[in-house]
Parts: structure tokens; C-alpha cells; sequence
């Protein structure tokens, strides 16, 4: 992943949705040159603001980050929520994802 991938995708969906970029920048309390410098310094936003982004165009912080949308088993792309919640949960301390995982497995085992 980087910057420049990243911008030219929010460039696409600005196009897409006929967005100016001074409207995205507004309505994101961006500054007017920020994906000017991701794209200059090859770099991406913290994940907050990718999370800003993403439900602003409404699309998952996959396609933002890797420009794709994960599969589910049966090749369903999988919903924005569960994969901006999967990011979230990645972003946790290695103690707390484990409890998260422990809790969904007990849930899981329930449930058969």
C-alpha cells in the first residue's frame, strides 16, 4: 500500500460521485492540500482519518488501503461494517483482540 494508490483511488470516487475536492476537504475538516501531500510524501492518513474517508464514500477501508473488497467463503464481498469493524479490532492491543476472538468463538460454539 501506499500514499499514491491511495490518493488516486479517493481521486476516482470524487469523480464518480462528483465531488470537488474543496467540498471533500470541507466536509471532512481536511486541509485543501492533504491528498497533495499523501501523494507527495508516498504516505496514507492515519487509520481515523481512512475511516473518515471510507464511510464518507461509503466503501470499506480495504478498498481504500488495497483497492479491493475481501470475499466472504461463498464470494460475497463482505459489508463495509464488518470489514471497517475487523480494522478496528486490528488496531487493538494484541490482550484485547485475543479476548475479542475468545468472545466470538464462544458465540460461534453456542450457535452450532
Amino acid at each position: 500500500m501506499n500514499g499514491i494508490d491511495f490518493v488516486e483511488r479517493i481521486n476516482t470516487l470524487l469523480r464518480q460521485k462528483r465531488i470537488s475536492k474543496a467540498e471533500f476537504y470541507k466536509d471532512l475538516n481536511l486541509p485543501n492540500n492533504a491528498t497533495t501531500g499523501w501523494g507527495k510524501r508516498n504516505q496514507i492518513p492515519s487509520a481515523e482519518t481512512v475511516y473518515k474517508i471510507a464511510n464518507y464514500f461509503d466503501v470499506s477501508m480495504e478498498y481504500l488501503m488495497e483497492g479491493q473488497f475481501l470475499k466472504s467463503e461463498n464470494n460475497n464481498e463482505l459489508p463495509k461494517e464488518i470489514l471497517n469493524l475487523a480494522y478496528d479490532i486490528l488496531s487493538l492491543p494484541p490482550m484485547i483482540q485475543k479476548i475479542i476472538f475468545s468472545i466470538v468463538n464462544t458465540v460461534k460454539e453456542s450457535e452450532q
